[in-house]
This record gives C-alpha cells, structure tokens and sequence, in this order.
C-alpha cells in the first residue's frame, strides 16, 4: 500500500488536473480525500491545512460560500497561527456583508503579521464599514504610511473621508491616486465627482 505522503502527492496532482481542466467538482473531491485520509492531522497537518485552503478557494470561486468558510474554519483549526487565512477569512466574510466579524479576522492577521499593510487596509475599511467611521480612516491612514503608492488604499481613504464630511483630504488622496496610475478612467471619475463636491461646499459655506 503506498505510504500517505504518496497518497497524499497523487491526490494533490490529481486535482491540479482536474482544475486545468476546468472540473472543480472532481479537483474538491480530490482534495475532500486528501482530508478524509486516516493520520493526515498527525503526521501530515500541512498538506491537511493544504486541502481545507484549497477547497476554500474552490467553493468561493463557485459561490457556494458556507462551504469555503467552513473548510476555512478547518484549515484554521490546523494552522491558527497563519495570518494569511485569517486574511481570506475577513475577505469572505466582507464579501458576506459581515464587517464587524470580518475585523476580528483581520485585526487577528494583523496581530500575527504587524504592520502589514494589506492586513491594515483590510481591517480600516471593514473597521469603517461596520460604523467605526473614525477609527477605521485612522486604520487605513496608518496603512497608507506603509504602503505609500496603494492607489486602492487610496481610494478607500478618499470614500472614508468624504463620508466623514473631509472632502479636502479625500481630493488629496483622490489626486495623489490619480498622479499614480492617471490612465485608470475610475479614479479620475471619482476625483471630477469629488472636485465638484468640494467646490459645492465651498459655495455653500
């Protein structure tokens, strides 16, 4: 009988293929036995951890999002120490409207991995959306000090100030994105909105 780290090589090359290939279906039963086989969470946890992530991303990509937060819940439980699922975590869980629980997942990886700068935009902007308006830009400022040339970031900024009433700063940001990438049509949409904006406020003063 062929050892489990064979087992375990044939099944993750086995579903590769299927993937190539465009058969999620087949690719998440390969990977669902890959979990199933016995001593994997003893002797193996990584290629367990493996398994779990990747049926994750393959039920995300099929909408079917219970499904990839639960084998996300799995693969925690086998490596609660990888900020990169506590990352993925937040993002399904924004992408389910759930801000408030998608902070805890992102402040969790910005504990494991400090000043990471994408874990802090990520946590500012879910911090923003769950109603800490405030406290969210202050996140997303400070992720911008490690990240200077994010033109996202910066757009997420410009939103977060002009909720906040600071349309001064959310141009500055809008322009500083602009002067980054000045082919990208959206920003420079959002910047003429925001112009016009400012200029109203002005004239309403």
């Amino acid at each position: 009988m062929p050892s489990l780290p064979a087992r375990i090589e044939r099944l993750f090359a086995a579903a590769q293929r299927q993937l190539r290939a465009g058969k999620t279906d087949e690719a998440a039963q390969a990977l669902l036995e890959v979990a199933a086989l016995p001593g994997i969470e003893h002797d193996e946890p990584l290629a367990l951890e493996s398994a779990h992530a990747g049926l994750a991303d393959i039920y995300l990509k099929l909408r079917r999002i219970e499904l990839a937060e639960y084998h996300l819940g799995k693969a925690l439980a086998v490596s609660p120490q990888e900020a990169d699922l506590h990352h993925r975590l937040g993002e399904l869980r924004s992408y389910k409207g759930e801000f408030a629980a998608a902070a805890e997942a992102f402040l969790r990886a910005s504990e494991l991995e400090p000043s990471h700068p994408g874990h802090l935009h990520r946590l500012g902007w879910s911090t923003f959306m769950a109603g800490e308006q405030k406290k969210g830009r202050a996140i997303m400022a400070e992720a911008l000090t490690l990240d200077e040339a994010n033109t996202a970031l910066l757009a997420d900024l410009a939103v977060a100030c002009s909720e906040l009433g600071d349309h001064r700063a959310a141009l500055k940001y809008l322009d500083q994105a602009v002067d980054l990438d000045p082919g990208n049509e959206l920003l420079r949409s959002q910047r003429e909105r925001m112009r016009e904006k400012t200029e109203r406020t002005k004239r309403d003063r």
